[in-house]
């Protein structure tokens, strides 16, 4: 696989609407847990269990979303937790919080940080029916400890910031979601693909999960548990539910104290109206499938044909590459080579501009003068494949062989639908040789 000396990134853009807050439904979940934390106290303000907390240990007070807010820290071993009894629903609810990340340095280990979780199991945790939501190293996860271990994991963008968002969690016998901001996030491995989902839960009697060793805890803890594993932090406005609310629920209490979320998918057939219909699938006047060069503006233009290219971007940190480089010209264009081995490959960081645009062009430019194979990949830049890869875009180029090569460089146009934060173009060699 190889790509020659530039390749250019451009953004379509659009116009994004805004959900609005409105009242709530008639027949919704109930609420059966409310802890404002005004006041400086950790006395829930509404349950259906007891009210008083279990464990009140080391806790701090601060400014919250509204009035005042909890503070929990490693370091100063904060422990706060509530009785299940009548307050959390085992089989099916809804956690709703505000939270605030004071992260202190981890330098780069993995750490483990809860929002709202059932005690530790040393015995191991699948099969007991612990619900967690919490942070696995930068990764947002949200777990219900089925027997299978399913879980939901994300990198959501900008959420440690040092800024109040909303995170909740919901599950039920069918399945569970993870929200920041009031857009859902998050997503399992290959063993949740909707496939294997549908055989599990025909196996299961109808539902998804199964539980081999329920535990019954006694309690859940908040912001904190007892291994340690401290959220280091701001915590308001916890609310739990009896069932999994419906994602317009979760955006108005996303939107309660703060600006209405955006909605994770415009309706662009409105947003462009004309004559022949959306541009974007291509209409009568133009050549189908092409985005017309008025809506495109040139974002970022990156030369990969010689060693000090590769030299400036490394120092940029803007590239990582595995395997060899290379280098070698077609047609009087200088290009970047990947080695032959499957699996050698590039990673290239760039930062979409905030600008509500949905989609981002990619034209890479890559030598047709030898047998090639290319993989093509947009994913989120940092995180590993479970909790930040979301291959929303993946293609590929196979060049000679089958395909007589023309010997000139040729461009491979793809489109990504853009995910908040810094994104990475993978390119990789697909097969030996």
């Amino acid at each position: 696989m190889s790509f020659s000396e530039t390749f250019a990134v451009a953004a379509a853009s659009a116009s994004l609407a805004c959900l609005a807050a409105g009242a709530t439904a008639p027949g919704e979940p109930r609420l059966l847990f409310h802890a404002t934390f005004d006041g400086d106290a950790a006395v829930a303000a509404r349950a259906a269990g007891e009210a008083e907390p279990v464990d009140a240990a080391n806790l701090e007070w601060t400014d919250g979303v509204r009035g005042r807010a909890v503070r929990l820290s490693r370091a100063a071993g904060g422990l706060l937790s509530y009785a299940t009894a009548g307050n959390v629903a085992a089989e099916r609810g809804t956690v709703s919080l505000w939270a605030r990340a004071e992260w202190p340095d981890d330098a780069g280990r993995t750490v483990y940080r809860a929002l709202f979780s059932h005690r530790r199991v040393p015995s191991g945790r699948p099969g007991t029916h612990a619900l967690m939501l919490w942070w696995h190293g930068q990764a947002l996860r949200g777990d219900v400890s089925d027997d299978g271990d399913s879980w939901q994991s994300s990198v959501p963008a900008g959420a440690l910031d040092g800024r109040w968002h909303h995170y909740a969690f919901s599950w039920d016998p069918n399945g569970m979601a993870v929200y920041v901001d009031g857009r859902r996030v998050g997503k399992g491995d290959d063993a949740n693909s909707p496939l294997k989902n549908a055989i599990r839960a025909a196996a299961n009697g109808g539902a998804l999960y199964r539980f081999s060793r329920p535990a019954g805890f006694d309690r859940f803890y908040v912001g904190s548990r007892d291994d340690g594993a401290q959220w280091d932090g701001a915590i308001d406005e916890l609310r739990v539910f009896d069932a999994p609310l419906a994602p317009e629920r979760i955006a108005r209490l996303a939107a309660e104290f703060g600006p209405p979320p955006e909605p994770a998918k415009p309706d662009y057939a409105a947003l462009y109206r004309r004559d022949g219909g959306n541009p974007y699938v291509g209409a009568p006047a133009a050549e189908p499938g092409v985005f017309p060069a008025g809506d495109l503006e040139l974002l970022d233009e990156v030369r990969l044909g010689t060693p000090e290219d590769i030299g400036l971007l490394r120092a940029a940190e803007r590239l990582r590459t595995v395997g060899d480089l290379g280098f070698g010209e077609a047609g009087g264009v200088p290009y970047a080579q990947l080695g032959a081995k499957r699996g050698s490959r590039l990673a290239l960081r760039f930062s979409p501009p905030d600008d509500g645009a949905p989609f981002f062009v990619f034209d890479i430019d890559y030598p047709d003068d030898a047998l090639r194979t290319m993989d093509c990949i947009v994913q989120k830049a940092k995180g590993s494949v479970a909790s930040g890869g979301d291959y929303a875009m993946q293609c590929g180029v196979a060049a000679g062989g089958e395909y007589p090569n023309t010997g000139r460089v040729l461009t491979h146009r793809v489109v990504w639908w853009r995910s908040p934060g810094d994104a990475a173009l993978v390119l990789a060699t697909a097969r030996d040789g």
